[in-house]
């Protein structure tokens, strides 16, 4: 069982402080950065200490990546202060550019100058301090209910075509010249984007590419004269035979 004694050191901190974090919006990951550092500073009575981030992601449990972010953070917002190479808890809250909530005399939690809060009206806020609207949420559950009814769903994602693939969907649609490797490698060169926006139905391409070549004047429905597999149709043949008695 725990059993902490404050004998075995603590940290000091003065109310008017406690209060004011009461009604500031941090991330789960940044409250857990300020706690960190309160603990490595004023828990050893110092104003700023060194504290890497690997000191940071031993204590919180955070990942590197986001210890660093949730750190960066906090110095945007002047919670915590850097200099040098050492970092602390910045005790003047009023130079602090971060959202907080003022309670009127009615009981109502109020947006301050500072910027904005958690109100009775049913406005919440996310992790990253950002507010949502009270509309926001009834939607969310109509869409989960019509989810349940079987209404449209989300579209699925774009899956990569193999050149097998491709080719018989160009087959299917009479585009036999299509070189199916050449497409397929094309695309996966580019990331699968078309310009800078990403591909969403290949097949609609393999279509752009067989309208192209027709515009373009290129065979599009199969092998042709000259091709090893050219096989002539029956005015062809006769044209040819003409050819030869001529």
């Amino acid at each position: 069982m725990a059993n902490p004694q404050k004998e075995n050191g603590h940290i000091d901190i003065a109310n008017e402080i406690v209060e004011q974090l009461a009604r500031v919006n941090l991330s789960a990951y940044e409250w857990r950065v300020v706690w960190c550092i309160l603990r490595k500073t004023w828990g050893w009575q110092k104003r700023m200490d060194r504290v890497a981030v690997s000191q940071i992601v031993n204590m919180t449990g955070l990942r590197k990546q986001h210890a660093s972010r949730a750190r960066l953070s906090l110095v945007e917002k002047k919670i915590l202060v850097e200099k040098d190479d050492k970092v602390g808890f910045n005790k003047d809250y009023d130079t602090w550019t971060i959202k907080r909530v003022s309670v009127t005399n009615s009981g109502d939690e109020t947006v301050t100058d500072r910027g904005d809060g958690v109100t009775n009206s049913g406005e919440s806020v996310t992790n990253r301090g950002d507010k949502t609207s009270p509309v926001e949420e009834p939607q969310k559950k109509r869409k989960t209910i019509n989810k349940r009814e079987g209404e449209p769903k989300r579209k699925p994602r774009f899956k990569k075509p193999t050149p097998t693939e491709v080719k018989a969907y160009a087959d299917s649609i009479d585009y036999h010249t299509l070189d199916a490797e050449y497409f397929v490698d094309s695309y996966e060169s580019k990331g699968w984007m078309i310009g800078k926006s990403p591909m969403k139905d290949w097949k609609a391409v393999v279509r752009t590419w067989k309208s192209r070549d027709e515009k373009n004047g290129k065979p599009t429905g199969g092998p042709q004269r000259g091709d090893p597999d050219w096989l002539p149709t029956e005015e062809e043949a006769e044209a040819l035979m003409a050819e030869v008695e001529a």
